[in-house]
Formats: structure tokens, sequence, C-alpha cells
């Protein structure tokens, strides 16, 4: 899914944004990034 399309959405329960959820589980390992020309798109890691 493109990363800019999940910084996007809300979440209901959470008083942080999606942003630092997003950047938490790929500094884990948990999400992949790869760079596209249309931008970039997170995967959930197999690892």
């Amino acid at each position: 899914m493109m990363l800019a399309t999940l910084e996007k959405k809300h979440l209901r329960l959470s008083s942080l944004d999606m942003r630092f959820h997003l950047r938490d589980l790929i500094g884990s390992g948990h999400l992949k990034t790869v760079h596209t020309p249309s931008g970039m798109v997170v995967r959930v890691s197999k690892d």
C-alpha cells in the first residue's frame, strides 16, 4: 500500500497519529518500504 495513503488515515483510539505508528513499525522491522516511481510502498515483512 502507498505510504502517503496510509499516513492520511486516522486512528480513532490512539492519541498519536498514523505517521508515528508507521515509522515505529518500519523501524522495528515489521514493515518494509520499497521505492517505486509513483512513491514509497509499504509491505509487511515475512521475517
